[in-house]
């Protein structure tokens, strides 16, 4: 009879036919420059392989340095198609190491990246998903202070993300059309520090998101109206901080908050000095808890002071 998935042989390397045109164009582009192909090598942990590109060349300062490139892909007959979980509690090691890949490119059927699968790699600029619909994961620290990763990025097909996720990709808002970062509707909720410092300048909020945490998206370059969904129920600390100088105007200009939300951390919208208005849905003040400075506490950290915020005849005092 047929065997149980569980105990189906470990899925082999994918072969020539079995690569996707998508694929077999990265391959083509990597070999026209000069790039050495290795591979495909099975990625410890999971059903995936990795094919790996490397190619010397010099750096700003005349130093010669080594710059890789992966592929990541699932084998054939591949059940666990997710890049496995690194970091402190993992005794895994990155195949990439320290290899100061400049690009990785993950192929259709990866359903997930794992914690801290690229932590702190400074030298990436490129991350391509073949199928962004196939990508349900992102983990803890995944893409953590990749400084250098340029959007725009369609995670369209995430419905589980990590704290620290994005955080520190200070250039993920600076692509084509300052589109930054493309969320899924389904995901539903945004953690802690998730895009804090990725320069975003404008971020969709998914329709079912029910929680945003502390610092979510603190320190980027939203503005405009915010409008967040009728599903929201949290607001954490700093969730929209802005820090900013003495000359800086800038940040949302006016903020709209469902009557489904029941609590705003502090600062969650501090700095922000082009906020003008701010529309609070609510019927009454026992349903919604503000805490200290929420709305910023003076000239420099809110452009308008504001002393209360008047719902219908509903007065909220010492929203600071």
């Amino acid at each position: 009879g047929m065997l149980p998935l569980s105990a189906s042989a470990q899925a082999t390397a994918p072969g020539e036919g079995s690569l996707s045109e998508w694929v077999k164009s990265k391959i083509s582009e990597l070999s026209e420059e000069d790039y050495t192909q290795a591979g495909p090598f099975p990625l410890q942990g999971s059903d995936l392989y990795q094919y790996t590109f490397t190619k010397n060349q010099y750096d700003n300062e005349g130093n010669l340095t080594q710059d890789a490139v992966y592929i990541i892909l699932p084998g054939i007959g591949a059940a666990n198609t997710q890049i496995p979980d690194y970091g402190e509690d993992s005794s895994l090691k990155k195949p990439w190491g320290e290899s100061n890949a400049s690009a990785v490119y993950i192929a259709k059927g990866v359903t997930g990246i794992g914690n801290h699968a690229f932590d702190g790699m400074t030298t990436l600029e490129t991350l391509e998903i073949e199928n962004p619909t196939s990508l349900k994961s992102v983990g803890d620290y995944a893409f953590n202070g990749c400084d250098k990763l340029v959007g725009p990025l369609d995670l369209s097909g995430v419905t589980d993300m990590g704290k620290y996720a994005f955080n520190g990709c200070e250039r993920l808002g600076s692509g084509e059309d300052n589109e930054g970062v493309k969320l899924s509707d389904s995901l539903t909720e945004i953690p802690e520090y998730a895009f804090n410092g990725c320069g975003l300048k404008n971020v969709n909020i998914p329709t079912n998101c029910t929680e945003i945490g502390n610092n979510a998206f603190a320190n980027n370059s939203l503005s405009g109206e915010l409008n967040l969904p009728s599903s929201l129920i949290t607001i954490g600390e700093r969730a929209f901080y802005r820090y900013n100088s003495s000359s800086d105007t800038g940040g949302f200009s006016s903020i709209t908050i469902p009557s489904s939300v029941t609590k705003i951390g502090a600062n969650a919208f501090s700095g922000h000095k082009s906020l003008e208005t701010v529309t609070l849905e609510h019927e009454d003040k026992e349903n919604l808890t503000i805490a200290d400075g929420a709305f910023g506490t003076d000239t420099y950290t809110a452009h308008n002071y504001l002393d209360s915020i008047t719902v219908g005849d509903i007065t909220y005092e010492d929203v600071h």
